[in-house]
């Protein structure tokens, strides 16, 4: 391998972990009636756990869990199909 390759794999090496790093986690805010973080914070839902902080999203973690979990409702029209008894298979008209 060349001098030059080595040196772009490492540089590359170098820089994710930095990259990885400046992502911000999302953190909801926490729906609580008290408050007990120090001035300037507020409850937020991080991970599965409620820390202080100051949130980066607008809606609370269990809102956005509740609008995904039921997802689009379908229903499947009926074929229309007319199944006589005594007669083998269906037809439409």
């Amino acid at each position: 391998m060349k001098t030059y390759q080595r040196l772009a794999i490492l540089a590359a090496a170098a820089l994710l972990p930095a990259a990885a790093a400046q992502a911000d986690p999302n953190t909801y805010p926490f729906p609580s009636r008290e408050n007990y973080c120090p001035a300037g914070l507020q409850p937020v839902y991080y991970d599965g756990a409620v820390s202080c902080s100051i949130p980066n999203q607008t809606e609370s973690y269990f809102s956005v869990m509740r609008e995904n979990a039921y997802g689009a409702r379908s229903y499947r029209a009926s074929s229309g199909a007319i199944c006589p008894e005594g007669v083998k298979g269906c037809y439409t008209e």
